[in-house]
């Protein structure tokens, strides 16, 4: 089953990426980053996404560009939505020509229309909002995770880290990229390393509680590393 893409989403309006970073948090969606448009294409190699949103950009000629600069910075065509508003204020026509893009209407546009535009740009219409690695299955809407010994709810922000983990499986994925995650920043001092800690040390318990084990490892100065169950590794640092 495919994993949920993890969106960058991109506007000139700190309110509006606050704002839409929040409902995709509280919808287990993963984040890589929330940026200006300037920012984006510096970015978006350290970020890693796998779709751009672009969120009320003034007009389609913005639009247009930030996401032709994108494309160009990861070498690669990567799949766009455009949130926008229906008013006289888009100066421009609206961009019909991206392949592939979604355009949602801003004005009544939530966190879960979001979510279905972008399965339905990676073709994943059919299946339901899960992320699955070995054993384990996660529900981000639910917020339920199950595992051979059962099932637990988790809070938005377990939902989050274990999602990011869930759609990396097997690979080292690094604090930075938690934090862009959770928050939509990296990590920039100790409080956000020790929240990082916090949710990892509840969330490892509610692992082993349906029968995950010891998934969850810590690389040394590097980040975090999900197993399979099945296949138990020695901790790295």
């Amino acid at each position: 089953m495919p994993a949920m893409p993890h969106l960058l989403l991109i506007s000139q309006d700190p309110t509006a990426l606050d704002a839409w970073r929040r409902g995709l948090a509280e919808a287990g969606v993963p984040i890589a980053g929330a940026v200006s448009p300037v920012e984006a294409p510096l970015r978006l190699r350290a970020m890693r996404p796998s779709m751009l949103v672009l969120l009320e950009p003034w007009d389609g000629d913005e639009a247009r560009q930030t996401i032709e600069r994108c494309r160009t910075a990861a070498e690669a065509a990567l799949p766009a939505i455009l949130v926008l508003w229906s008013s006289p204020w888009l100066r421009t026509p609206l961009p019909l020509d991206f392949s592939p893009a979604s355009v949602l209407d801003a004005s009544t546009a939530k966190a879960v229309d979001l979510v279905r535009a972008a399965r339905l740009l990676v073709g994943d219409d059919v299946a339901p909002d899960r992320l699955v690695a070995g054993v384990l299955t996660l529900d981000p809407a639910e917020r339920r995770l199950r595992g051979p010994a059962g099932d637990v709810f988790l809070t938005p922000s377990e939902a989050i880290l274990l999602g990011a983990l869930l759609g990396h499986p097997r690979e080292v994925v690094r604090a930075e990229e938690v934090a862009r995650a959770l928050w939509g920043t990296p990590v920039g001092d100790a409080h956000s390393r020790a929240a990082i800690r916090t949710h990892l040390h509840t969330l490892r318990r509610k692992l082993a509680s349906v029968g995950a084990g010891e998934a969850i490892r810590s690389i040394s100065g590097v980040g975090y590393r999900l197993d399979d169950p099945e296949e138990p590794t020695e901790q790295a640092g």
